[in-house]
C-alpha cells in the first residue's frame, strides 16, 4: 500500500512538472515539442560541429539547413503622366506708307495647350528566399562568413533563374514628377 502511494505521489509530481514545462512553452508562444532548439551563435555551431565532445550534447548538429533571403527595393517607371505645357500666341500689327505709319499693336490669340509627358516611378520589392541543407563538414570548411556564403548562394541562384525572384509593388509608394507642375503626386 505504501509503495502504491509513493508511486502515485511520484507520478503526480512528474505530471505536474510536465504541465508546468508545457505551460511555459505556451506562454512563450511555442507548442510543446515543436521548435525547442535554443539560439546560439554561428561560431558556436561551427565549434559544436568540430568538437561535439566538448559540449553538453556531445553529438554533432544534424539536419542543418540554411535559409538565405535577399530583399531589395527599387524604383521603376510607372505609367507616365501628362502635364499641360503653356503656349502663347501674339499677333503684332504694324502699318506703313510712304508718308505715314500706324503704331504697332499687339493682340493675344487663344492657343490650345499641348501636353507633355512627365514620369512617375513606383517602388517595388524583390524577394528571394532559398533554403538548402548543410552538413557539419560544409560548415567547418567555410572559408567566408555565413553572410558572404548566403550572398553567393543568392546571386548564383538569381543568375541561373531570375524567375525565382518574387516581385511586389509597395502600395502607395510613388514618386510623381508631375506633382510640381500641377499634376499632383504621392511620395
Amino acid at each position: 500500500m505504501l509503495i502504491r502511494k509513493t508511486v502515485f505521489v511520484f507520478t503526480a509530481m512528474c505530471l505536474a512538472s510536465a504541465l508546468a514545462v508545457a505551460s511555459e512553452f505556451q506562454i512563450q508562444g511555442q507548442e510543446p515539442g515543436l521548435n525547442t532548439s535554443r539560439q546560439i551563435a554561428f561560431e558556436e555551431l561551427r565549434a559544436r560541429c568540430e568538437r561535439p565532445e566538448q559540449f553538453d550534447v556531445q553529438k554533432a548538429p544534424q539536419n542543418i539547413k540554411i535559409q538565405c533571403t535577399d530583399i531589395r527595393r527599387e524604383w521603376v517607371p510607372a505609367v507616365p503622366g501628362e502635364v499641360p505645357l503653356p503656349g502663347m500666341r501674339r499677333v503684332v500689327l504694324s502699318m506703313f506708307s510712304d508718308k505715314f505709319h500706324v503704331g504697332a499693336s499687339a493682340q493675344d490669340v487663344p492657343v490650345y495647350s499641348k501636353s507633355g509627358t512627365c514620369q512617375r516611378f513606383k517602388e517595388i520589392e524583390k524577394v528571394l528566399t532559398l533554403e538548402r541543407p548543410l552538413s557539419c563538414a560544409e560548415i567547418v570548411g567555410m572559408k567566408s562568413s555565413i553572410g558572404e556564403f548566403c550572398i553567393s548562394v543568392l546571386d548564383t541562384a538569381k543568375a541561373a533563374n531570375p524567375k525565382l525572384v518574387e516581385v511586389r509593388e509597395m502600395e502607395g509608394r510613388l514618386i510623381d514628377t508631375c506633382g510640381g507642375t500641377g499634376g499632383g503626386g504621392k511620395h
